[in-house]
């Protein structure tokens, strides 16, 4: 049921980002909206080298793809 998607983001970093959702759990649409959004972040730098803990770095991705 555990669903996880590997999608690349960047440029030129071609940094990985895991999509990860309970099938039974999550919304479709909602699912492939935040992979989109996901999809079109415009960013040049590996979001694991963002400075802070791992919980920082969770909250700047949410804000690069704007969800609450």
């Amino acid at each position: 049921d555990l669903c996880i998607e590997k999608l690349t983001v960047g440029r030129r970093s071609s940094t990985s980002v895991f999509v990860c959702y309970l099938a039974s759990l999550a919304d479709c649409k909602t699912v492939e909206a935040i992979k989109k959004k996901i999809q079109n972040i415009d960013i040049d730098t590996k979001i694991s080298t963002m400075s802070g803990s791992q919980e920082e770095n969770i909250v700047k991705l949410k804000e690069l793809i704007k969800i609450t």
